[in-house]
């Protein structure tokens, strides 16, 4: 075998893979000695890198010049060169005839076709046909007569066999030449062949060109050049000339390194960089490794078409290449030679684990890909990974990217993908992978299956999607009432809340259920729950399924599916106002921690039970409830769960008195209910945003947000009426009582006719008893508040009932009024509702006030009116409650009351205090930004503090308290 020459390159091409190879030995005396670098080698061309082998093959040429027999062998990977060496050798040698053949791999089957190539330009260019196969004698006659012909044309003068790719020589023709170049010795003639040893040892080396070169390398005028990688300058040099300007020595260093220094690639490239002169070097590398990984790609399908087929296989389905092959049909040991290979060639990093090069390379070898190959490869790797068990996810990728399989096991592989998927919490490619079950054919009782399990995955990130597919499963279910059960999946509370129709559609579905032979009890409980949050009373056939599903509520196991119907009996009974320590314990039977899967409705549920018991006046116990519906929605990485849970979170710190809780809550709610498209929803939470930031007094902020998203007018009752009361709190604000009223009203309306009368639930006859009080129409006013007293009263719980007797004491005048407001503070005294206890404790000390100041005649409130109105006045600032704040600053500054201990405005600072003496001066907000040199916004800020801190609502009050101050204000925060 011949050794590759060390002399035969400038740089030490150890620095490259493709400069590395391993080539057929050769006797020590037929090596050609480092001539060094002659001062002129222009007479065979002026090729960069190939000094030394230029100088070898000059050496060849003189030799054949004076007469003497030359063998040239020049080895080097595809790209290297060597076609370019072996075109300046024959042209620049100054023979009288030069003939030429290329050796092709489609050809190798043509016996004699290289020889035929050969002397083709031969005036009598027939050797006299292929002998039979088979027949030596007839083999011997055909190489005899060709060598006789070739050794008469030498007679004349020099001649030059040159034969390009002489390892892809069909066996014919190589045992020619190795024949041919053994009688030489006396003929001025030379054959110079040019072979990729490296290629075609790796694809297991055709034994008659391993021979061939044996035997050429054995001969003493044999000599061997190897074409290695170009250098980083050479390759920069190359670069520059193709490109016409000089290369950016950053983007030449990675090319190199990325090219392995190949010459005909490194031309390639720049020739695509010609069309893209104002590439990034990030983009041009990429190009680098476009170019690259096509040509390679094309050059293994002609070398070694099995190796090519892994390297496809790779990059079309990743993993390591001992996966790859197997995938192509092959085993470990074709595996490993390919990664020699693909890291030889510069398609696959040297480093672990096996990777190609360049990210660009893999989309480019696919591309090379037919479409059906690549399907039918995707689909090939879904069969085996499933078959092998593989990660269920790896092998539903590759079915997502194959096409429809049509095999009854891509639906049972796509669902286990999807639900290994949700239980990391990935939703959305879980949803994927089960809208890709739905195009594979199957039965009509597995397609309900996935089409309800997408819904209950749609849920969690797109509730319209969901809605979407709980129409089309309770249509599939329709004809088949066994089939009913299937749409268990699609009973949540924030379902049925966001759209009556999907709770209709439960139950219709449960009174189904209900009547068929086969029941079950998880289903119908579920079922039944969805039913029950409809809003109104169920219908009769739905009111059987619900009594059928009660008594399996008794009889079985506290599972999942019994405590959500419990939440949503503890629910129901709040709502009606019936029986709170029944309610009480249905929410905590609800909210007991038990076994549950990560697709049951644990947020929901759980938010549920907690509004129960805030209605119920346990509003610690329902705040440990809700961190369990937070937690819950946090493990299952759920928004739609997050939103509902936050909701009821943010209502539980509003009757707390936290409204900075609540509004952060119910801000974090609207946003997510926006996100999953939950339209109910995101109305419900822009409705609590409201009636916070009325309260908080934030100046601007309420318009925005104030009426939410337009809702159906078959919307959930509970939605409709929380809509309407925030913008009849807007109304009031404005002063607009009578559109107040009106929306009050309408909301209590909303309410009553689905059954829900328990204050607990809304305030808005509270809210219209002040309304009718203010309008004079007190007996109105009277008769309403005397029904809101008589329903908290029944219900028991401390804040429903202290807040409707703060506000029918409006209604009356008189001792009556007193004792309404007495027993209301008597009454929220021990709970947790500060902000309804700070409101009956300013209205207390503002009618104490005014009946000593009227028994008195005097301005001065007495002692008792004043501990209590500061009491409120103190309640309401921790609150956040600056309305309120406000209401017992304008009953003590009314009276030029101060504060004990302070002045009303020594809480400014002195960036407040001078951006408010100049709005008292007159000064808008924008003039004030000027004068002070700050943002308007600034300015804003600065005054939606001040009131806050002053309890004012605007600017009118703003002149009253600056006006009577010294010169206090706090230096900072």
């Amino acid at each position: 075998m011949v050794q590759h020459e060390q002399a035969s390159v400038l740089a030490d091409s150890s620095a490259s893979p493709v400069g590395r190879l391993s080539a057929p030995s050769v006797p020590a005396q037929a090596r050609a000695a480092d001539p060094g670098l002659p001062p002129d080698c222009r007479r065979l061309g002026d090729l960069l890198h190939r000094g030394r082998a230029l100088a070898v093959l000059e050496e060849c040429a003189r030799r054949l010049t004076a007469g003497r027999p030359v063998v040239a062998i020049i080895d080097g990977d595809r790209g290297s060169g060597k076609s370019a060496l072996l075109a300046a050798v024959a042209t620049g040698c100054g023979a009288g005839l030069v003939l030429r053949a290329r050796c092709h791999g489609a050809e190798r089957g043509f016996s004699f076709g290289v020889v035929d190539q050969l002397l083709d330009r031969l005036p009598d260019g027939d050797p006299g046909g292929t002998p039979p196969a088979g027949r030596g004698d007839d083999e011997r006659h055909l190489f005899d007569r060709s060598y006789r012909m070739i050794r008469a044309v030498a007679e004349q003068g020099p001649v030059v066999l040159a034969i390009d790719d002489v390892h892809m020589a069909d066996p014919l023709s190589a045992r020619w030449c190795s024949y041919l170049a053994r009688r030489l010795d006396d003929m001025p003639a030379g054959v110079l062949v040019t072979v990729n040893s490296g290629g075609f040892q790796a694809a297991g080396g055709a034994p008659a060109a391993v021979d061939l070169l044996a035997d050429l390398g054995a001969l003493a005028y044999s000599r061997v050049v190897c074409t290695g990688p170009l250098c980083e300058d050479c390759a920069g040099t190359l670069i520059a000339r193709r490109l016409g300007r000089p290369a950016d020595p950053a983007f030449t260093c990675q090319c190199h390194a990325l090219t392995r220094g190949n010459p005909q690639i490194l031309g390639m490239v720049a020739a695509q960089l010609a069309g893209a002169a104002d590439a990034e070097p990030g983009a041009a590398l990429e190009i680098t490794a476009q170019v690259l990984a096509g040509a390679a790609l094309r050059w293994l399908r002609q070398d070694d078409p099995v190796k090519a087929r892994v390297a496809e296989q790779f990059a079309v389905c990743g993993g390591p290449l001992e996966t790859a092959a197997m995938l192509a049909g092959q085993g470990e040991d074709v595996a490993r030679t390919a990664r020699v290979t693909l890291r030889r060639i510069g398609l696959l990093d040297a480093r672990t684990p096996d990777r190609l090069a360049h990210p660009a390379m893999g989309e480019v070898i696919a591309s090379l890909v037919p479409p059906q190959d690549r399907a039918a490869m995707h689909a090939h790797a879904a069969t085996m990974f499933s078959q092998i068990g593989e990660s269920a996810i790896v092998a539903a990728e590759h079915a997502m990217l194959a096409g429809t399989i049509g095999e009854p096991w891509t639906r049972q592989l796509l669902r286990q993908a999807a639900w290994q998927s949700a239980a990391a919490g990935d939703w959305e490619r879980s949803a994927r992978y089960l809208s890709r079950a739905l195009l594979e054919p199957g039965p009509t009782g597995q397609t309900l299956a996935i089409t309800a399990e997408l819904g209950a995955v749609e849920f969690h990130h797109d509730v319209g999607a969901c809605l979407r597919r709980a129409a089309a499963a309770a249509d599939l279910a329709a004809d088949d009432p066994e089939s009913a059960a299937a749409l268990a999946v699609f009973t949540d509370a924030a379902l049925a809340v966001e759209d009556g129709d999907a709770a209709a559609a439960s139950g219709r579905a449960a009174a189904a259920l209900a009547a068929g032979s086969l029941t079950e009890r998880g289903a119908l409980l579920r079922l039944a729950a969805s039913a029950l949050l409809c809003g109104p009373a169920p219908v009769p056939e739905h009111a059987a399924a619900i009594s059928q599903a009660m008594r399996g509520l008794a009889r079985g196991p506290a599972d999942m599916a019994s405590r959500q119907l419990l939440a949503v009996l503890a629910l129901g009974a709040a709502a009606r106002g019936r029986s709170r320590g029944r309610s009480k314990i249905l929410a905590l039977r609800a909210a007991a921690a038990g076994p549950v899967r990560f697709t049951d409705p644990v947020p929901s549920t759980a938010a549920c039970a907690a509004l129960a018991l805030a209605w119920a006046g346990e509003l610690e116990t329902a705040s440990d409830a809700c961190a369990l519906a937070v937690e819950a929605a946090h493990r299952m990485a759920s928004p739609t769960g997050e939103g509902v849970a936050l909701f009821v979170r943010s209502e539980i710190a509003f009757q707390r008195g936290n409204l900075t809780a609540a509004l952060n809550d119910a801000h974090q709610a609207f946003q997510l209910f926006t996100a999953v498209g939950a339209i109910s929803l995101q109305a419900a939470a822009a409705a609590a945003l409201t009636r916070v930031r009325l309260l908080r007094g934030d100046p601007g902020a309420v318009p925005a947000q104030a009426s939410g998203p337009a809702l159906r007018a078959a919307g959930h009752p509970f939605i409709l009426a929380m809509q309407q009361e925030a913008r009849g709190m807007i109304a009031s604000a404005q002063a607009n009582r009578a559109l107040a009223l009106r929306l009050y009203l309408e909301s209590g309306r909303h309410l009553m006719a689905a059954g829900l009368v328990n204050p607990a639930c809304s305030a808005w006859r509270s809210r219209a008893v002040t309304i009718l009080a203010g309008l004079g129409r007190g007996w109105e006013a009277r008769t309403l508040a005397d029904t809101e007293v008589a329903l908290a009263r029944s219900w028991g719980a401390p804040g429903p009932l202290g807040r409707a007797l703060a506000a029918a004491a409006g209604a009356h005048d008189g001792p009556p009024r007193r004792e309404l407001l007495s027993e209301a503070v008597a009454v929220l005294e021990g709970s947790d509702c500060r902000l309804h206890l700070a409101q009956a404790l300013i209205r207390l000390g503002t009618d104490m006030h005014a009946e000593a100041a009227e028994a008195a005649e005097a301005a001065e409130p007495s002692h008792d009116a004043r501990d209590v109105l500061e009491r409120g006045l103190d309640l309401a600032m921790e609150c956040g409650a600056a309305t309120l704040a406000a209401t017992a600053h304008q009953v003590m500054h009314g009276t030029g009351t101060r504060r004990r201990g302070q002045h009303a405005a020594t809480a400014l600072t002195a960036a407040e205090r001078r951006v408010a003496e100049l709005v008292v001066a007159g000064m808008s907000n924008q003039a004030v930004a000027v004068r002070l040199t700050v943002s308007k916004r600034t300015v804003d800020t600065h005054l939606g503090r001040i009131y806050r801190k002053l309890g004012i609502s605007g600017r009118a009050g703003l002149g009253e308290v600056i006006a009577g101050q010294g010169g206090h204000a706090e230096e900072g925060g």
